[in-house]
C-alpha cells in the first residue's frame, strides 16, 4: 500500500487523539512484557503508532482477513477507537461523525484496489504457479538425515502452519502413488486445484497467442513476397530518391498489416531513452531492418539492439515478453538463421525474413548464401 495512504491515516489518527484526548490515556503505557494473548492494548493508539513506527503486531480478538497488511490493520484500529470514542461520549459527536467520513474515505479505495489485487492474483497463471511450487515444496520437503532430522521435522512442522503431519502423507499418497484418498488430505487437494486450473488456461493462452503471432507474421511474409513486393520496392525507391529511410517505410507497412489484424503497434515510441521501432505494449516487441548487399553484421548487430532493448524495455513493460525481428531483402544474399533466439530472462525473439528482390522466390542465386549461426548472436554472448 502507498506511503501516501499511511501518511493520511497517521493524520485522521493525529485528530481522533485531539478530538478524544481520552483515548490516548485508556490503556495507558504499553505494559511491561506485553502479552500479545491480551487484545486490549492491541487495540489502543499507541498500538497503531507501534505499527507506524515498524513493529509487526497482530490485532488480537479481531476476525481474521485474508489481507494481513498494515494499511488494513492500522484501518482496523481507526475504525475501532473510532466506536470507542463515540461509546466514551468525551467528544464533539459532530467532530467524530466527520472523522468517521474522513475514515471510510480511506477505507473505500482501499477495499477497491484489495478487490483489483484479488482478482489480478486470482486469474493470473504465475501467482498460480507460485502457490503449487510452494504447495509441493510442502508435500514433498528435501529429506535431511543425521543430528539435523529433529530440527527439520521442527521446521517443517512450523512451515505447515500446524497441519497434522498425516494429512501430507494422505496427500503424498494421493499426487503420487494414485491413491483415492479421504478426508483432510482431499479437501487440501481441492483446495489447489483452481490453481492448477488457472496454470493451465494460462498456459494454453500463452501457446495460442505464441502460435497466432507466427501464424500473422507468416502471413504477411506471404502476402509480400507472392503479392506485394512491385509496390513495396517501388515505395522504397521513392522514398531513397527523397533521400529517407528505406527501412522506415517497410517498417510501415508491417505496423498497418498488424493494426489490421486486429493488435495495437505503435511506431517508435518514446520510453525513456528507448525507441523501438513497433511496440504493441500488451503484446510483442518488433525491429525491422533491410538490405541490399551483404546483411551479416547488420543482421547481428540489429539483434543485440534487440537484446538490449529487451532488458531495458521489460522494466517499463514486464508482460511484453515476445519480440519478432523482421529482416526485408531487396537485394543481395539470402541469409540463413535460427528461426527464434530465447533467453534466460523469459522473452524470446523470433526471426523473420521477408523476400521483396526483383525476380520473386525461387529466381536465380548468384552469391552464395550467408549463414548466421545460434553462436553468432546468442544473447548470453554479446558483441
Amino acid at each position: 500500500m502507498s506511503t501516501e495512504l499511511i501518511q493520511q491515516m497517521v493524520g485522521l489518527r493525529k485528530r481522533l487523539g485531539q478530538v478524544s484526548p481520552g483515548l490516548e490515556s485508556l490503556f495507558g503505557k504499553r505494559p511491561t512484557g506485553f502479552d500479545e494473548s491480551n487484545p486490549a492494548w492491541s487495540h489502543s493508539l499507541e498500538c497503531f503508532d507501534a505499527m507506524v513506527e515498524g513493529e509487526d503486531i497482530s490485532i488480537l480478538g479481531m476476525a481474521k482477513h485474508r489481507d494481513d497488511s498494515l494499511a488494513r490493520r492500522l484501518l482496523t484500529l481507526l475504525r475501532v477507537n473510532l466506536t470507542r470514542a463515540k461509546e466514551m461520549q468525551d467528544a464533539s459527536l459532530e467532530a467524530l461523525l466527520k472523522l468517521e467520513g474522513d475514515w471510510r474515505n480511506l477505507q473505500e479505495p482501499y477495499e477497491y484496489a484489495w478487490r483489483l489485487h484479488v482478482d489480478e492474483i486470482s486469474a493470473h497463471p504465475g501467482y498460480a504457479l507460485v502457490v503449487l511450487k510452494e504447495f509441493l515444496v510442502l508435500v514433498n520437503p528435501l529429506p535431511r538425515i543425521g543430528d539435523a532430522v529433529r530440527a527439520w521435522r521442527e521446521e517443517v512442522g512450523e512451515i505447515r502452519k500446524g497441519r497434522p503431519a498425516q494429512v501430507f502423507s494422505e496427500l503424498r499418497g494421493i499426487l503420487y502413488d494414485g491413491k483415492q484418498g479421504t478426508g483432510v488430505g482431499l479437501d487440501l487437494k481441492r483446495q489447489i486445484e483452481p490453481h492448477i486450473c488457472t496454470l493451465r488456461e494460462g498456459l494454453v493462452f500463452r501457446v495460442g497467442t505464441r502460435l497466432s503471432l507466427a501464424s500473422l507474421f507468416n502471413r504477411f511474409q506471404s502476402r509480400c513476397e507472392q503479392h506485394d513486393a512491385p509496390r513495396l520496392r517501388a515505395l522504397v525507391d521513392e522514398v531513397r530518391r527523397r533521400k529517407g529511410k528505406p527501412e522506415d517505410v517497410l517498417r510501415d507497412q508491417l505496423a498497418l498489416w498488424l493494426f489490421d489484424q486486429g493488435l495495437n503497434p505503435v511506431t517508435e515510441p518514446r520510453i525513456g531513452n528507448l525507441r523501438p521501432d513497433l511496440l504493441d505494449p500488451g503484446a510483442l516487441y518488433i525491429e525491422a531492418k533491410q538490405y541490399d548487399r551483404s546483411p551479416r553484421v547488420k543482421i547481428i548487430r540489429g539483434m543485440y539492439q534487440m537484446y538490449d532493448t529487451f532488458r531495458r524495455l521489460r522494466g517499463a513493460h514486464p508482460e511484453v515478453n515476445e519480440g519478432f525481428f523482421v529482416v526485408f531483402r531487396r537485394a543481395g544474399p539470402h541469409v540463413t538463421a535460427p528461426p527464434s533466439v530465447s533467453s534466460s530472462e523469459g522473452w524470446i525473439i523470433h526471426i523473420k525474413f521477408v523476400d521483396l528482390a526483383d525476380g520473386g522466390i525461387g529466381s536465380r542465386q548468384k552469391q552464395r548464401p550467408v549463414d548466421i549461426s545460434m553462436e553468432e548472436i546468442s544473447p548470453e554472448r554479446g558483441l
